[in-house]
């Protein structure tokens, strides 16, 4: 009997002490220097400094570091959950696809990652430059609205995740989206719910509601992401390409010339000008374009900085541009919805009449 009791008493004062032990091991972590949202914003290779996107060609990596030892990873494969502890040198992070540690350098976060050495910076939150248009709520959802300009959105902003942004739409409104350059593909997909997966998954499980210039009905609610053909999804340098999201109503959009019926104009509003581009193609292998930035003053559009150039296209597609002034001045006129080029220069341009197409 007393050895009964003798060896119960052991595996009982064993577990104490494990017990013990554990809880001595665990680090209260609520005081760390470390807390907060760190994110990969610089690059090393070899000793040199490198793209952040030569790095991370599928998208951001974001570490989120909480006072009881949890993590969260925000990466190119979605969220992840993950622990952490401090070393040291910096901190150890598991979790995820991750088992690695971060060294502290003093302000920021060394990271080693497939040859790579990763600088993680805090995030304050002052450093997010959101465009007008957009507001973080309670939850972290991106909402979308419109104000008193238009929501543009670059293919260098990709909020979210590999070059996608995501949006809330707080208002049933049609919408217009315009592109600035014609050689960039937009993709704007509406969901009724938020895609779970990792955003560069986006283009294999659902179809797009539009590509390029168009108008969509979307409703209060829906989530929309958008995606840039240059944007960092495929991993190309983005070109400053820009899409312009306004109301339908609005003088965003495509247009043709009902008069000639051979010209057509671009109009994209970028929130504080209107940047017009007109085409007359005289031929198939001929075509006079026009490239302005205009200021709005209400009935009129005026422009001091209009480009003419002429276009020449030969048995292979290539083009030789040909420029005939660059400061050219005029004035387009607003009536019922069109725009008339009647302030051009050239007679044949001042008789255009723009009618809206998309």
């Amino acid at each position: 009997m007393k050895k009964i009791l003798a060896i119960v008493l052991c595996v009982i004062l064993t577990g104490a002490c494990l017990a013990c032990l554990s809880a001595c091991g665990k680090q209260d972590l609520s005081q760390s220097t470390y807390l907060g949202t760190w994110k990969a914003t610089g690059a090393k290779f070899k000793g040199e400094d490198v793209d952040i996107k030569e790095a991370l060609t599928s998208g951001d990596l974001i570490i989120t570091l909480n006072g009881d030892g949890t993590a969260v990873i925000d990466d190119a494969d979605g969220i992840s959950n993950a622990e952490w502890k401090e070393t040291g040198s910096g901190i150890k992070l598991k979790g995820g696809s991750y088992n690695t540690k971060l060294t502290w350098t003093g302000d920021s976060f060394d990271m080693s990652i497939i040859g790579f050495h990763l600088i993680l910076t805090a995030q304050t939150g002052e450093e997010n430059t959101e465009p007008e248009g957009a507001g973080l709520d309670e939850n972290g959802e991106r909402h979308f609205f419109i104000n008193n300009s238009p929501y543009v959105i670059t293919a260098e902003d990709g909020f979210d995740n590999a070059g996608v942004t995501e949006l809330l739409c707080d208002a049933t409104e049609t919408y217009s989206f315009t592109k600035s350059y014609d050689d960039t593909t937009w993709k704007v997909y509406v969901l009724d719910e938020k895609f779970a997966d990792g955003a560069r998954y986006l283009s294999q499980a659902e179809e797009p509601a539009l590509e390029g210039d168009g108008t969509l009905e979307i409703e209060e609610g829906k989530y929309i992401y958008i995606l840039c053909s240059e944007s960092a999804f495929t991993a190309d340098a983005a070109s400053g390409a820009a899409l312009s999201i306004n109301y339908a109503s609005s003088l965003s959009g495509n247009y043709q010339d009902s008069v000639s019926q051979r010209a057509t104009a671009k109009v994209f509003d970028n929130g504080e000008t209107l940047d017009i581009i007109v085409r007359w193609s005289s031929s198939a292998t001929e075509t006079t374009m026009w490239d302005m930035v205009c200021n709005n003053e209400g009935d009129k559009l005026t422009y001091t900085n209009c480009k003419k150039s002429n276009v020449t296209y030969d048995e292979n597609g290539e083009s030789t541009e040909d420029v005939e002034y660059e400061n050219g001045e005029g004035y387009f006129t607003l009536e019922d919805g069109k725009l008339l080029w009647n302030g051009a220069s050239e007679e044949n341009c001042a008789a255009c009449v723009f009618e809206k197409t998309v």
